[in-house]
């Protein structure tokens, strides 16, 4: 346990197999014995990412050498439909059977029995949702209390089993407990997911602000209290608090990490956030660090492996979300043959979108299309058609099929709605092809969208970079008139101050003054680095050194100075920075 808690996972299941070798030799009419042997079967559900070792065998051996009800055939069902974490869990609920078969004289011992045996069967029921389980944790856990009532945990057991069964009896379990243990911050949690499941947040705020001040420092009421904010629609407050309990858990909880992770791709996934947007970055790493450690837990959660998806895929992180792609349609699949339900088809159908996009990003071009294909061939879910389509024809064109790049891209045109990225992205390889029939029809099809979806501010950049760099006199005026006439809604959204850089390159080709627009960019916004990068080399130093700017940005800032300690700055930040290795040896 002690190696769980420090993330020492591999080390953990090797003690638990060479303690499971000395099994045999122990004294299996000890109540300890079994209490140890409950405690090694439970690692591997608490790490999951290792339950493929879990030596289902030497514990089968164990269990027909004393007095268990082995039910034989699920054994063979979950065996070989490879469902070891059902196994692990019914050779859980076995160890405290087989603790219980003892028969200890005292109440204490045989009430704690009661009580170890129907926490194991609420597990199994948690983890396979076969309510058999829960029924019998439930008649357990009253055997339990009938002989010893006076101890919270039990109380607490018959709760969470009572939730879905009967929400009274649960509400009463929970207040019991609270008397018995008032400062026991688990009961109050609990009642407040009780109140959240029967749709009552108000009264699950209440609960889980008492359980707040009792522990202050745990993070599973701040969890809570996120869960019941984001349901009473406040998603700010709810989002800030599911950072402040991934902090308080300092990344280590596997419910924090889930939340947190889901949490960002709220705020981030869709929003437009850019890769060269620090902030963006930082909560994205942090969020794919916590889900790369929740996988390790439950590798096999789908929704966890979903959310790591998303993320990985907003990083770039192609070659990793590819893996974790592959595994999560892999189970998709096996659910699939097991339900035939047409929800878990769709989703299976988005993942294998996603996996075309990461076989895209990994340069793999006829999987990308081989995958983009199956997806078109099993949903027609729009927004899933147009991502397949799109990557259908990015990869023709990668692969110089320029006439079957066309035609996918003029279907993607004919199935959005808000088509003004496509139709970036459709100017940029007519551009990127470099004919002068081509780029004129990379500059027709922008000004067909202008004249159909009005002004874009992404279109308009576009249109303006394409006459800045073919030198377009007649286009270039009114592209800086439009410019110069955006609202500052438009400029405020404009994050990487693309706007004054073209409207500066726009000045320089009319032979204007540059300057003028970056000043008055800086009136607006006085700490934006990349606006001082263009007037004043010292105050842009000073905004890299205080401000968030990734390590690129901050040599380049040292660099930029012309100092020979700060050309070393430079070179220490950005060891791949070739202009500072270059000035550096221009010094000497």
């Amino acid at each position: 346990n002690e190696c769980v808690s420090r993330g020492f996972f591999g080390k953990a299941i090797g003690l638990v197999l060479k303690a499971v070798e000395l099994l045999p030799k122990g004294n299996k009419q000890s109540l300890n014995f079994w209490k140890i042997t409950g405690d090694l079967v439970h690692i591997f559900l608490i790490v999951q990412s290792k339950i493929d070792q879990f030596p289902h065998k030497e514990f089968l051996e164990l269990f027909q050498s004393v007095d268990v009800d082995l039910d034989s055939s699920l054994i063979d069902e979950y065996i070989e439909g490879e469902k070891l974490v059902e196994l692990v869990a019914l050779f859980l609920v076995y160890c405290n059977q087989a603790a219980l078969s003892l028969n200890p004289s005292s109440r204490p011992l045989r009430s704690s029995s009661f009580y170890n045996l129907g926490l194991s069967q609420l597990i199994a029921y948690l983890k396979t949702k076969n309510t058999e389980f829960r029924d019998s944790s439930i008649i357990s856990l009253k055997e339990s209390i009938k002989l010893q009532s006076n101890y919270a945990e039990p109380w607490i057991a018959l709760g969470v089993a009572s939730i879905s069964v009967n929400p009274r009896v649960a509400q009463h379990c929970f207040i019991k407990g609270s008397s018995i243990d008032p400062r026991n911050v688990e009961i109050w949690s609990d009642l407040a997911l009780l109140y959240l499941r029967y749709d009552d947040p108000e009264l699950a705020v209440e609960s889980y602000m008492r359980g707040q001040s009792l522990a202050p420092s745990e993070p599973i009421s701040w969890l809570g209290h996120a869960l019941a904010a984001q349901a009473q629609g406040d998603f700010e407050l709810a989002s800030n608090l599911f950072t402040h309990a991934f902090i308080l858990s300092n990344g280590g909880s596997p419910v924090a990490q889930l939340l947190y992770g889901l949490n960002i791709c709220l705020k981030r996934i869709g929003k437009g956030d850019d890769v060269q947007d620090v902030e963006a970055v930082q909560e994205l790493s942090t969020a794919c660090y916590g889900m790369l450690q929740y996988l390790k837990h439950y590798p096999l959660d789908p929704f966890g492996l979903s959310v790591s998806c998303l993320i990985l895929e907003k990083l770039n992180d192609y070659e990793l979300g590819q893996e974790i792609s592959t595994q999560l349609l892999s189970i998709l699949e096996k659910a699939y043959e097991e339900s035939e339900s047409d929800d878990v088809l769709l989703n299976f159908a988005r993942i294998k979108a996603q996996s075309a996009r990461f076989e895209l990003g990994v340069q793999n071009y006829e999987g990308a299309i081989e995958c983009a294909q199956e997806c078109l061939e099993l949903t027609e879910d729009e927004k899933t058609v147009i991502s397949s389509r799109t990557v259908l024809g990015l990869s023709y064109f990668f692969l110089d099929k320029f006439d079957e790049a066309l035609e996918e891209f003029k279907l993607i045109l004919s199935l959005s709605n808000d088509a003004k990225r496509l139709v970036v992205l459709i100017a940029q390889v007519l551009y990127i092809y470099d004919t002068e029939e081509t780029k004129q029809a990379a500059l027709d099809q922008l000004f067909h969208n202008v004249e159909t979806a009005g002004t874009s501010l992404l279109v308009t950049l576009v249109i303006g970079a394409i006459s800045v760099v073919e030198n377009l006199e007649d286009y270039l005026v009114i592209i800086k008139s439009e410019l110069e006439a955006l609202p500052l809604s438009e400029l405020i959204s404009d994050k990487f101050k693309n706007v004054p850089y073209l409207v500066s390159q726009v000045n320089r080709r009319l032979k204007e003054n540059e300057q003028f627009t970056w000043q008055r960019s800086a009136y607006f916004f006085p700490d934006d680095l990349r606006i001082w990068e263009n007037l004043d080399r010292n105050i842009s130093l000073k905004i890299a050194t205080h401000g968030k700017v990734n390590a690129n940005d901050l040599s380049d800032a040292y660099l930029n100075t012309g100092e020979l300690r700060d050309i070393q700055r430079s070179m220490f930040l950005s060891p791949w920075n070739v202009a500072s290795a270059e000035a550096l040896k221009g010094c000497f």
